[in-house]
């Protein structure tokens, strides 16, 4: 119909089924880490702690979802988009009614690179001088700030690269609606008496 998504005939059958399937990506990463240091200048202490991941897709069903199931849930803006007779230059499929069906295959249109860099911890610390802390009777005085998830760079348009639907391990790579990390900050002293 007009305004519905294009598929590839991949073996040239004349027909779109499942012969037309192909591999778009893997949820598990080629390759992961951390990369963490600590810089100390005098009494000041910088923590940074950096994780990566690379070489992995994401299927992002929440875009499925918010463009394709009108009546089911909210929308992304994107559907401002979507196909119609004036509006042909698209690739979100026309509005239709919950009842005259949808468009439920995984595709490459759904389908994004799931590499990041994320800053992970970052964490500032003062030591205070035992003389300015022996009339505290304390042999040690620490105050700290940090943050966690202090950035995120990455392709993907979802909230978070880093996920997994149900919290499986067979289901890395699927957001469906998944909340992100959260940034978390924290201020803190260490006391030693």
């Amino acid at each position: 119909m007009p305004g519905d998504i294009k598929y590839e005939d991949v073996n040239g059958d004349g027909a779109i089924n499942d012969n037309d399937r192909v591999i778009i990506g893997q949820g598990i990463p080629k390759g992961f880490g951390t990369l963490m240091n600590t810089f100390q200048y005098k009494n000041l202490e910088l923590m940074v702690d950096l994780q990566f991941n690379y070489g992995n897709k994401v299927l992002w069903r929440s875009k499925h979802s918010a463009e394709d199931r009108q009546g089911i849930a909210n929308s992304f803006k994107t559907v401002l988009n979507a196909w119609t007779p004036d509006n042909q230059n698209t690739n979100i499929a026309q509005l239709r009614p919950l009842t005259a069906g949808y468009n439920t295959f995984n595709d490459s249109d759904r389908t994004q690179d799931g590499s990041f860099l994320r800053g992970r911890n970052l964490l500032l610390a003062y030591t205070f001088e035992p003389t300015l802390i022996e009339k505290l009777k304390l042999s040690r005085l620490r105050a700290y700030v940090s943050v966690q998830n202090f950035f995120l760079s990455t392709k993907f348009q979802g909230y978070d690269p880093e996920v997994s639907t149900s919290g499986s391990p067979f289901d890395q790579g699927v957001d469906l609606y998944s909340y992100p990390k959260p940034r978390v900050f924290m201020l803190g002293l260490n006391i030693a008496l």
